[in-house]
């Protein structure tokens, strides 16, 4: 039981992880079809909606792109139609016909297993071993990587280190590791179908441009038979059943075949393919038993899984004679879809529960109560509260004590939505509610039956487009790790370290130009070096080309202003890789100074901003209005109308924060706090200035508060003291903030200098303010003294 639920667990989140599962799945279910045909049109050959799914797949969820997002062009109306396009012309290049070629390699696998069924039938095991030399003799035609996923697949070797490499996936990861560490890890489960094809490569001993002989050939043709025939059935029945669906699957795999290079609609293609299927399951449809495994035999003993469906309604579609495709038919020319009957029994299953509780519940228990309960139907629930009876009220009352009723409004469109359906009952000629349930959910079940095996098999043909959309993925993921990787180099002040750290970028960069020549044999070093700079400068492949064919490579820098021609490099080159890796550093460099001068730049805008505002919003200014109307109040006018208010103090704490804000880090004489260059102020003369922190800023604003109090109530100066100086508010904060520590609101650790925003805010600007409002009080008795 644990291991069941363990498997449910690994094949629910495996497609995150697996590409080629999400690549099948993806294509196989219709809802995705829109997305196809918005880059290859309704007709396509089956090879181009492959590789639309690709792009779609790589654009969408790998999160690819061809437009470097800090371009105009990025944030274009068509930049998305444009980077998908770019990238479907870019899978195409890279997969080329190998789709196609792989649906043919496929075949012969089918070919080879069908052989060995027949070949147990017939007692002449020996037959199957002549089936495999023929099919390697025909494979070693194509490229050598058919050849080597053939063998793989047959030996169950691709099987055991594709399962290895998908477990890594679910394995506990470490949270932290050092950026060299990381960077040089080989991260084989990021690429499970590329790292799975070296690993079997690297097996079966085969390279490139290895011939493959006689000898190689029959013992590779030994293996696979015996392999082949230890794990076909046993018992002859079974034997029987897994040949005639392998009969059928041959067929499945030369419709792949045929249109791969074929146009068709996406839809004309898969009904073809659930027409091939029905034809073969017709003949089992007695017998649930043997249908359920007659339906998974198709996609073979190997496959693993069932197919998982609504066998009753399979059964409808297969013994209902033509019954199915008439009701469809006629509630096609009805205009009613799916959704539409789907909706109507929904409501009218509804509807019948409370009929069941009314006939089998509510109207025996009133009849044992005496009432005469003869005309009750459903239409009682439709009537308005306001004309209902004593009989009716009843009904209802216990009605609800078993089911919830809806309001009479919302009942009478039930009892509307039941009349539709009986008219579509009759139009049908149709008694049973239940057939037109059948119907709806036959439809259902013969479109999961043609996703779930078309999955399947587009599975086994999926390799090569899996391992390229593996590439954009490596491709993203690498560039992760890089960018960690320079800033180590871009922050490192050692010449000789640096070139260490810079040393394992090239390391990385040659690492890659391996892997990709190792599955991709076709690129030469051109283009596997475009690809790399494509997608670590997020543009497309020809633009990436275009760039390393017409600069100067870094290569030669200091010496000459030539180009490197990648074209006569060997695939995997170490100068090809210096020549990217001091690209990417000038690159990401020239990019970070992009992005500081745009800090920069957003900073000013800011500062120029916040310099407006308090402009607009002169920090004295609340003082010097109450202070003037003071001033001018007629005798008459109460004192209260004139005093500070709480409202004032709050008003001068926003004001405060502002000032505070955009006076920090100006140098100002110490004497009248204005702002000095250099060590000379126009009134005192040489000074030595002092830089505004938090407090002397904040100085500032109580200095010029008093000042603006003192300038309007000259007359009286005396009696407010002697004339306001600079360091004397000072003091008078730095005070403040001595007893604000000591009470503890502030923490001990706490300096002058270190003043946390949120302390300034909550403790020490209003503090100041209350203190700014006391001054202005006594200058305002001074005012009204008589």
């Amino acid at each position: 039981m644990e291991v069941t639920a363990q498997r449910d667990v690994l094949r629910e989140i495996a497609p995150g992880f697996a590409i080629r599962q999400a690549l099948s799945n993806f294509l196989a279910s219709r809802s995705n079809w829109p997305q196809l045909t918005r880059i290859v049109g309704e007709q396509a050959t089956l090879q181009e909606f492959v590789k639309a799914a690709m792009a779609t797949y790589i654009y969408g969820y790998i999160g690819v792109r061809t437009i470097p997002p800090t371009s105009k062009e990025a944030a274009s109306e068509g930049a998305a139609e444009r980077e998908l396009k770019d990238i479907f012309d870019e899978v195409s290049e890279l997969l080329r016909d190998d789709f196609h070629t792989e649906t043919r390699v496929l075949e012969k696998k089918v070919d080879v297993e069908l052989s060995a069924l027949k070949a147990k039938l017939s007692k002449k095991d020996e037959e199957i071993e002549n089936v495999v030399t023929r099919h390697l003799a025909e494979i070693y035609a194509f490229p050598r990587t058919h050849l080597i996923d053939f063998l793989g697949d047959l030996l169950g070797i691709s099987y055991r280190f594709r399962s290895e490499f998908i477990k890594m996936t679910y394995g506990l990861k470490p949270l932290s590791l050092e950026v060299e560490e990381e960077v040089r890890k080989p991260h084989e489960e990021e690429c499970v179908e590329i790292s799975t094809y070296l690993k079997v490569k690297e097996e079966l001993g085969l390279t490139e441009n290895e011939e493959l002989n006689i000898k190689n050939l029959k013992q590779f043709s030994k293996k696979v038979a015996s392999r082949i025939l230890s794990y076909v059935p046993k018992n002859e029945g079974d034997l029987k059943l897994y040949a005639d669906a392998y009969e059928v699957k041959i067929q499945l795999v030369k419709m792949l075949i045929e249109y791969s290079s074929r146009k068709t609609s996406l839809s004309d293609f898969f009904n073809k393919v659930l027409e091939r299927v029905l034809s073969y399951l017709k003949s089992r449809a007695h017998d649930d038993l043997l249908l359920n495994r007659a339906l998974s035999s198709i996609t073979g003993y190997r496959a693993g899984g069932e197919i998982e469906v609504n066998l009753e309604a399979l059964k409808m579609t297969l013994l209902g004679g033509d019954t199915y495709s008439k009701i469809m038919v006629k509630l096609g020319e009805l205009g009613i879809d799916k959704r539409d009957l789907t909706f109507l029994l929904e409501r009218c299953r509804r509807l019948e529960k409370i009929r069941e509780v009314l006939t089998r519940e509510v109207i025996p228990r009133l009849r044992g109560r005496g009432y005469s309960i003869h005309g009750v139907n459903l239409e009682v629930f439709a009537l308005p509260p306001d004309k209902l009876g004593g009989l009716e009220k009843a009904v209802i009352e216990e009605v609800k004590k078993h089911v919830s009723l809806p309001p009479p409004d919302e009942f009478k469109r039930l009892l509307e939505n039941e009349e539709t359906l009986q008219k579509i009952m009759e139009a049908t000629g149709l008694f049973d509610v239940g057939m037109l349930k059948a119907a709806v959910e036959a439809e259902v079940a013969l479109e999961e039956i043609t996703k779930q095996i078309m999955s399947k098999l587009l599975f086994e043909c999926m390799g090569h487009a899996s391992r390229v959309v593996e590439l954009y993925n490596r491709a993203k993921k690498d560039g992760e790790r890089l960018k960690m990787l320079f800033k180590i180099i871009n922050d490192e002040e050692d010449e000789n370290v640096r070139c260490v750290k810079e040393e394992l970028l090239i390391e990385v960069l040659l690492r890659r130009q391996r892997e990709i020549h190792d599955v991709f044999t076709h690129l030469n070093a051109e283009k596997i070096c475009g690809f790399i700079w494509a997608r670590q400068t997020n543009r497309s492949l020809n633009e990436a080309l275009e760039e390393i064919k017409s600069t100067p490579s870094p290569l030669f820098s200091g010496v000459a202003e030539a180009k490197l021609n990648f074209g006569a490099l060997p695939p995997v080159s170490y100068s090809a890789a210096y020549d990217l890796s001091q690209r990417y550093l000038e690159f990401n460099r020239m990019h970070l100074e992009a992005v500081q001068e745009a800090k920069e730049r957003e900073a000013e805008a800011k500062e120029i901003a916040r310099k407006e505002i308090y402009e607009r919003i002169d920090p004295t200014g609340l003082l010097e209005r109450k202070l003037t109307i003071a001033l001018r109040a007629p005798t008459g006018v109460g004192r209260t109308e004139l005093e500070w208010s709480e409202k004032d103090t709050r008003k001068l704490e926003a004001m405060s924060k502002i000032f505070v804000g955009s006076e920090i880090g100006k140098t100002i004489c110490p004497y009248c706090a204005r702002v000095v260059k250099g060590n000379s102020c126009p009134e005192h003369g040489y000074v030595e200035p002092i830089t505004e922190g938090p407090l002397e800023a904040l100085a500032k604003f109580y200095f010029l508060s008093l000042k603006i109090i003192e300038e309007l109530t000259e007359r009286k100066s005396k009696e407010l003291g002697k004339k306001v100086e600079f360091k004397d508010a000072l003091r008078t904060v730095k005070s403040i903030f001595s007893e604000l520590r000591v009470r503890g609101k502030l923490s001990p650790k706490t300096t002058e200098r270190s003043v946390m925003e949120g302390d300034m805010d909550r403790y020490l600007i209003p503090a100041v303010a209350r203190e700014i409002g006391e001054v202005y009080m006594k200058a305002l008795r001074q005012i009204k003294k008589p």
